[in-house]
């Protein structure tokens, strides 16, 4: 013999309070899981993304740190390169700077006659005041009458003569060592 349930003898029947559902409803259920499996897809998505969003990053800032190497690199080369041409214009300025004491020079060589030696030729020009040259001549065995023939000979190319200073060890000796200083100013016409 069975015993019916225990629970069933406790239950009294109630009556249905509402009439029962349509069955469209069914499809609530379905559409959950589906809600919670296309959330789970769409996390599984954001995650992959967010990793792909980092190793993108990554190379990004690797990208970046390599230009940046290279900027520096160019900047460093940029940097010599500007150096080079500033010692390269000093070096033209020298140049052009020289090229009038050139003249200068060569009339004072030319003038030296044989026999007589020049131990020490010093030409300046302050930065102040470049087209004053300051020239100290020390001359051997020529004495004054070297002073003279280099004196003209600058004179024929345009150089003239100021503050003048002529020293010597012995006076009465007219070919003797000299130590001729003066400052020169080139007046553009030679003779």
């Amino acid at each position: 013999m069975k015993k019916p349930p225990v629970i069933h003898d406790l239950k009294n029947e109630r009556p249905d309070l509402a009439p029962p559902l349509p069955g469209v409803m069914a499809i609530l259920p379905v559409l959950f899981y589906l809600t919670v499996v296309g959330s789970v897809a769409l996390s599984i998505m954001s995650v992959m993304a967010t990793e792909k969003a980092a190793a993108s990053e990554e190379s990004a800032i690797a990208s970046e740190a390599s230009e940046q190497a290279q900027t520096v690199l160019i900047q460093t080369e940029l940097t010599a390169i500007n150096e080079e041409l500033a010692r390269a214009k000093e070096v033209e300025a020298w140049v052009h700077s020289t090229r009038p004491l050139m003249t200068m020079v060569t009339s004072i060589i030319n003038s030296v006659k044989t026999g007589n030696t020049l131990t020490s030729l010093l030409l300046a020009r302050a930065p102040e005041n470049p087209e004053h040259v300051d020239m100290t001549l020390l001359i051997n065995n020529g004495g004054s009458a070297q002073v003279e023939e280099t004196r003209n000979a600058l004179s024929k190319e345009g150089y003239q003569a100021f503050r003048e200073d002529t020293r010597s060890a012995d006076r009465s000796n007219r070919m003797g060592d000299v130590t001729y200083s003066a400052v020169f100013v080139n007046n553009g016409t030679p003779k």
